[in-house]
């Protein structure tokens, strides 16, 4: 987007990871063109241009995100941005800025807690065995002893 127009926020949204996870955020633009994703750190409120013509920028590839993030475009003329292995620092501002377009902007808000778990679950019934995989994600642990009972 050029520094002529300001920027008209078509979309916002919150999203919540947990540490470990891996999440998308969505941009569908309103013109089939290319899009830029942008990134306002909210631990050093720095400010870095994650994506622009068809490529993660090598400086925040290596110095941020580490191969981490991804940004897979559909048929559909989506163009979402993958983040694997989510870390707080990843937690900020996020936009899709429609390039070469109307300069409409897509907010993604990312908030990171917690961390992600997987718990493996093996159930046998007569003749066969299944296993199930769940993830839950934990913030914070509340520990409440109990007093022992009397005897």
């Amino acid at each position: 987007m050029n520094g002529i127009f300001s920027a008209v926020v078509v979309e916002r949204r919150q999203h919540t990871a947990c540490v470990g996870q891996t999440i998308t955020l969505p941009c569908r633009p309103h013109v089939e063109k290319d899009v830029d994703w942008n990134y306002w750190a909210t631990a050093t409120s720095s400010h870095y241009r994650v994506y622009s013509n068809g490529l993660i920028y090598r400086r925040f590839n290596e110095s941020i995100s580490r191969g981490r993030f991804a940004v897979v475009k559909s048929v559909g003329g989506d163009y979402n941005l993958v983040i694997s292995n989510v870390s707080t620092s990843d937690a900020g501002r996020y936009t899709c800025v429609e390039d070469m377009g109307s300069g409409a902007e897509h907010v993604a808000e990312l908030n990171v807690t917690g961390k992600l778990y997987l718990l493996n679950f093996v159930m046998y019934t007569v003749g066969q065995k299944k296993t199930r995989q769940f993830s839950f994600c934990i913030s914070s642990w509340i520990f409440r002893p109990t007093p022992p009972s009397p005897i």
